[in-house]
């Protein structure tokens, strides 16, 4: 009887912790991560579309109250808006997993001044969904007047 209670809490351990994932993970993405966003930003230059998805998907409303990744991921994102705009419309067009509604947030609240104007010109002649498009237009448009 003892061996049995044994082998069932033993199994009952072994499937409790194979099943829980860390706090802030989905998939491959894990929510408020700096080192993410340390990569992205060495990578700036030559970026590939595959870091542009890791970087994003990290940026969720879970991370508000993480100062550090906030003020952090909010200056590589308009640094990416403004080098690679195009590839981070397509990756926002064709995936539904990112938090567009916080993404939003953030480029409608720049912590630096930033060329908006610019930014602005750089959405119009980027691929990608025209409803992507425009709700960066708006969030844009938003930020001048914070």
């Amino acid at each position: 009887m003892k061996k049995r209670n044994y082998l069932s809490s033993v199994l009952f351990l072994v499937i409790f912790f194979s099943c829980k994932k860390p706090m802030y993970e989905t998939s491959d993405c894990v929510l408020c991560n700096i080192k993410e966003v340390v990569k992205t930003e060495k990578k700036i230059n030559n970026i590939k579309e595959v870091q542009i998805r890791k970087f994003l998907c990290t940026i969720k409303k879970e991370c508000q109250t993480n100062i550090e990744f906030s003020e952090y991921s909010n200056k590589v994102l308009f640094a990416l808006l403004d080098k690679h705009m195009n590839e981070v419309v397509k990756v926002l067009s064709d995936n539904k997993s990112m938090d567009m509604e916080y993404i939003l947030f953030q480029v409608s609240n720049p912590l630096l001044d930033y060329n908006i104007k610019d930014l602005l010109l750089k959405v119009e002649k980027s691929g990608g969904k025209a409803e992507i498009k425009i709700q960066l237009i708006n969030a844009l448009k938003k930020s001048e007047g914070n």
